[in-house]
């Protein structure tokens, strides 16, 4: 049995952090939820204080407060994918982008790895008091809107932006919470077992 957990992300784990995003360069591969680090490849202290600083701040017509995670795979140690959080929308993201980003690196995708991302996301949404997660995805990226509908989403709106909308709610899950924090860790696990949740990224 797997386990996984959310780490906020710091200095320890530069060189892992960069690698993450480095594969994605690699595979030709779109980069999501990722809070910005993939502009941060030769400063990635600069990257903890912004994300830092986004995470306290306030929201505003330009900007979202918001938190970032590496999905840690307990058995060896590894970032298997990363989720980017948005504690608050603006008018802009109430429209479009949304509650959440997400993204499983390439070399560990097909194995229902970003379930897990979402499920200890929606954890941390309801932490924050969010009830009702906005979510959305392009039309051509079927995993991530597939992994949406897994989740039993409220409502799945095709735009003619070409992205697929869902709201999801995480009052139903608040039963299954159980974590506590330290600096670093988010201890939100998830114990998985091959086929489950299999669907998605």
């Amino acid at each position: 049995m797997e386990r996984f957990y959310f780490e906020v992300p710091g200095i320890e784990r530069k060189d892992e952090a960069l690698a993450y995003i480095n594969e994605f360069y690699e595979y030709k591969s779109n980069i999501n939820g990722a809070g910005g680090l993939a502009k941060f490849l030769k400063d990635y202290e600069g990257w903890l204080r912004m994300s830092e600083a986004y995470a306290l701040m306030n929201v505003n017509p330009r900007r979202c407060p918001a938190r970032e995670f590496f999905l840690v795979r307990e058995s060896d140690n590894r970032i298997v994918g990363m989720i980017n959080i948005r504690i608050a929308l603006n008018e802009k993201n109430k429209k479009y982008g949304g509650h959440i980003g997400y993204s499983i690196r390439p070399t560990e995708r097909g194995k229902g790895y970003n379930n897990i991302n979402l499920y200890l996301g929606l954890k941390v949404c309801n932490q924050y008091g969010i009830e009702t997660v906005f979510m959305d995805a392009d039309l051509d990226n079927p995993a991530s809107w597939k992994t949406m509908e897994a989740f039993g989403s409220g409502s799945i709106l095709m735009t003619r932006t070409r992205t697929v909308s869902s709201w999801i709610t995480t009052l139903t899950r608040r039963k299954h919470s159980r974590s506590t924090r330290n600096t670093r860790l988010m201890w939100l696990r998830f114990d998985w077992r091959p086929g489950d949740l299999c669907c998605g990224r």
